[in-house]
């Protein structure tokens, strides 16, 4: 529309809004911007939901081997008890029980009241080739005489069940000489 037929359709009162340079979007416009956005921001978001939920996982993942790691230590750094004694297998889950204070002792870990993850329990102990368990007690398949060497199965989970991680930890009854 030229300029002389806009001034002459102003006048007549004929004009048409964009004419005027007063364009905007349509109704139809906006829909279609609003369904492009929502097709690429959901899986966006979806993504990044699994992603924040993989990285919990790592991270409890992490924490778990971590806290078993250091149960071992502390078994480890536990005299060896035998089976037969009437304080087996006390020494060892001393060792990795929570002492009143809050912490595990020895293992410098936090309460699984307060932090969860770390609830590290002994599952089974054997004798070496596995033959044989001596805690806990089987009928049938007791301990006589002590092997001199136990096999003892640590286990923790988290909390919420997700993540569990199992070590074994041989003990020998006498040191090895060098």
């Amino acid at each position: 529309m030229s300029a002389t037929e806009r001034n002459l359709a102003r006048a007549a009162g004929n004009e048409n809004p964009r004419d005027r340079g007063e364009d905007g979007f349509s109704m139809i416009e906006l829909l279609v911007s609003m369904i492009v956005l929502g097709v690429v921001l959901v899986p966006l978001m979806i993504g990044l939901g699994v992603l924040v939920g993989a990285s919990e996982t790592n991270r409890s993942q992490v924490d778990v081997g971590a806290v078993l790691r250091n149960a071992a230590e502390a078994i480890k750094a536990t005299p060896y008890t035998a089976c037969t004694s009437g304080s087996f297998p006390g020494n060892y889950t001393k060792a990795i029980t929570p002492a009143p204070g809050g912490t595990f002792t020895g293992l410098g870990l936090t309460d699984p009241a307060t932090n969860p993850p770390k609830t590290p329990t002994i599952t089974k102990i054997t004798n070496f080739d596995g033959s044989v368990t001596l805690w806990p007690v089987v009928p049938g398949n007791n301990c006589s005489s002590d092997p001199g060497l136990q096999v003892i199965e640590l286990k923790v989970t988290m909390t919420k069940g997700t993540v569990a991680e199992t070590q074994w930890v041989v003990k020998a009854s006498v040191a090895p000489t060098s």
